[in-house]
């Protein structure tokens, strides 16, 4: 990915350059190296500005997002704005990527109403805008919730959905088979 901005730099696409650092700041946020999130937003703002756009709502959101994942419930406050302008921006993409790790968050903190409520808005938007990853974790989140709370029955008919409308399941990204992985085994482990 590093790779690929240099060349969007070189070529001065500051579109592409824009894509590759929400990239980057994506594998920052999965691999908890919340320390980079910063700066590299810092970096989509500042071309976002360059080119009469700045500051981009994205920024703002993965920005509170990492706050969130780094200081938990004192963070969700500042997620609000952040995710009422992506919603205001129209950007369903991203939306449904933040709302997908917020839901995981809660999920793993026990707030599995909150989780529910982002991951319903996260599979909507993705449905939106065909993001099938992003469709795979709304669905596994919600289906992991559904198992959690004693309904195996709708837990495995969410994910028997989900698989059908899929079809090849070796052609999803890494993160997509990942979490399609955690719904069976939340079904075997109830609280």
């Amino acid at each position: 990915m590093r790779r690929a901005l240099t060349l969007a730099r070189l070529q001065q696409d500051r579109w592409r350059e824009i894509e590759c650092l929400e990239c980057l700041v994506k594998i920052a946020i999965e691999g908890a190296d919340l320390g980079e999130v910063g700066t590299i937003c810092d970096e989509i703002d500042a071309i976002a500005t360059r080119i009469g756009d700045g500051p981009a709502p994205v920024a703002d959101a993965l920005r509170a997002l990492a706050l969130v994942l780094e200081k938990g419930d004192a963070g969700e406050a500042d997620l609000r704005k952040p995710l009422a302008a992506l919603r205001a921006f129209d950007d369903k993409a991203q939306l449904a990527y933040v709302l997908n790790q917020v839901a995981a968050f809660r999920v793993k903190h026990g707030l599995f109403d909150d989780a529910r409520a982002a991951a319903t808005e996260a599979l909507g938007a993705a449905q939106a805008v065909k993001r099938t990853t992003e469709i795979v974790v709304a669905s596994t989140i919600l289906s992991g919730i559904e198992a959690r709370s004693g309904d195996a029955p709708q837990a495995a008919r969410t994910i028997a959905s989900l698989l059908a409308g899929i079809g090849d399941v070796s052609v999803l990204s890494a993160r997509a088979r990942q979490n399609l992985a955690i719904p069976t085994q939340l079904q075997t482990t109830r609280p």
